[in-house]
């Protein structure tokens, strides 16, 4: 008896800790959190930066951040449609 009640607290107290921790999660993890809460258009990702430099395109301009702030930057001009 001791073996099973060890078995299911061992089982169950892990899931309910994870179960806990996910419910009161307050993060943006992906799109669907933000898709789910709002009907704003998503038009771009930008990722986060480790550099030093509080303007990481002029420091690296050929990175991946970079790219991403010209690809949204040309999704605003699309979406806004003005000149």
């Amino acid at each position: 008896m001791n073996l099973i009640i060890a078995i299911l607290l061992g089982l169950l107290l892990p899931i309910a800790a994870i179960v806990l921790i996910d419910f009161f999660n307050d993060k943006i993890m992906d799109k669907n959190d933000i898709l789910g809460k709002t009907k704003v258009p998503i038009i771009g990702y930008i990722s986060h930066s480790e550099g030093r430099n509080e303007i990481a395109v002029v420091e690296r301009p050929g990175s991946a951040l970079a790219e991403s702030f010209r690809s949204v930057r040309t999704a605003i001009k699309y979406f806004v449609q003005e000149k």
